[in-house]
């Protein structure tokens, strides 16, 4: 699960019950550690497509190297060439998945310096140019906090940082939930650090 601002190195503060971390025993600095592609519903899927993947390429094949009766009448041209190119789409994809789990893509730091009014975002990307990237922003540059929850088939929670140009940067965005008190609770946390409104925000699909 995603710890928003857990990982204060060595220092916390508990105040009014709840546990407030900071980092380098600096109460001017606060830190977090945050999780990338390795989340579970990431793996869920890239298991869901290796598993249908098989299943589609595996019949496509067959269809191939026997004859129809064996198959309920199931051809090779055409319905069996599309078994097949879905089954490779699919195992395609799901490589493309455990790559990127593999590399942890979008794992990294959020720390926000107040003695360097900066906010630091370091996230891991591909490998290559993008392999480490690093973003700065000034803290003066924050209109607001925004908690985003998208409830449906494919849940999440995203903390976003509202800039004053109207863009939006993700601090945090996790699959796995929180309850909705604990996501509330961090965006207290970091709206009363920045000294900036929070605003939620709910959003339902099918």
């Amino acid at each position: 699960m995603n710890t928003i601002f857990n990982l204060s190195r060595r220092a916390n503060i508990i105040k009014n019950g709840n546990r407030q971390y900071f980092g380098d025993r600096d109460p001017a600095i606060l830190y977090a550690n945050v999780l990338g592609a390795r989340q579970f519903g990431n793996l869920a899927f890239a298991s869901a497509l290796l598993i249908g993947g098989l299943g589609f390429l595996f019949s496509g094949l067959i269809t191939y190297i026997t004859t129809p009766n064996y198959i309920q009448e199931i051809s090779y041209l055409p319905q069996g060439v599309v078994l097949t190119f879905y089954g490779a789409v699919a195992l395609t994809l799901c490589s493309f998945i455990c790559l990127t789990l593999y590399w942890n893509v979008g794992a990294g730091s959020n720390e926000i310096n107040k003695r360097e009014q900066l906010i630091r975002i370091q996230r891991k990307g591909y490998p290559g140019k993008s392999q480490k990237i690093l973003l700065t922003y000034e803290i003066s540059d924050v209109k607001a906090l925004e908690i985003k929850i998208i409830e449906g088939i494919n849940p999440t929670q995203v903390i976003y940082l509202c800039m004053k140009n109207e863009r939006q940067i993700p601090l945090i965005f996790t699959d796995q939930l929180p309850s909705i008190t604990r996501i509330e609770q961090r965006g207290i946390l970091l709206s009363n650090f920045l000294k900036v409104p929070l605003e939620l925000k709910t959003i339902k699909t099918i």
